[in-house]
């Protein structure tokens, strides 16, 4: 019996310093994705296809989350991001400040190259490429 005490209790101490080293290990990759970045959208649906001009947008801490916002241009979006191994996962919305055009949007945004990530929110309607680059 007591050597399965210390069997549990050296298992226990096991998954507590892996927890740990997870929880470092995220945030070392998280970090460097802080900050401000260049971010353009390619909106292509059964109307045709357009390119917008790059505008503001800003992956920070919100909480314990980490978050993704559009800050400018008519159509935006804003949510959650949660890193992967290729780049990051985003949920939250599509929506228009000056307009009704508010809609859950989720994507995977792959990393291209330090600093520079592409996802793609689909809808019904259209599919919209998201393009960020981080701001030297």
């Amino acid at each position: 019996m007591r050597n399965l005490c210390q069997l549990a209790s050296a298992l226990l101490l096991a998954v507590i310093g892996l927890t740990a080293n997870a929880a470092e290990n995220n945030e070392s990759y998280t970090k460097p994705m802080l900050g401000k970045y260049s971010c353009s959208f390619i909106s292509e649906s059964n109307l045709g296809r357009y390119e917008y001009p790059n505008f503001q947008c800003v992956i920070k801490n919100k909480g314990n989350d980490l978050w993704l916002e559009k800050l400018s241009g008519s159509q935006r979006i804003r949510g959650t991001i949660t890193a992967t191994q290729t780049g990051f996962d985003f949920e939250g919305e599509f929506f228009c400040p000056y307009g009704d055009c508010s809609s859950r949007a989720f994507a995977s945004f792959t990393q291209l190259r330090p600093g520079v990530f592409r996802g793609v929110i689909e809808s019904p309607e259209d599919k919209i490429t998201v393009n960020l680059e981080k701001n030297k």
